[in-house]
């Protein structure tokens, strides 16, 4: 995001009253595969996302495009008005 925002793994800024330093999970695109197959889900497996039509919103749908992909996803983004 060009360094304009600051990497979180909740929805509270670490300058807000609310935030808990919580540990980052670690991210185990195996774990994850095992999880779909123990739970008889067949990949790929596709998924509809709305997505505010703007740069940003655009950008954040990409990236989870991307993620969500090596576990087995298809994930299509419908831009909304």
């Amino acid at each position: 995001f060009e360094g304009l925002y600051t990497p979180a793994n909740q929805a509270f800024s670490p300058v807000s009253p609310y935030h808990v330093n919580l540990p980052v999970p670690p991210r185990d695109v195996d774990k994850a595969k095992a999880l779909l197959k123990a739970a008889g889900v067949t990949t790929p497996l596709s998924v509809n996302l709305l997505v505010p039509n703007n740069p940003t919103s655009q950008q954040v749908g990409q990236v989870l495009q991307a993620m969500v992909a090596e576990a087995g996803f298809t994930l299509n983004l419908q831009m909304t008005e």
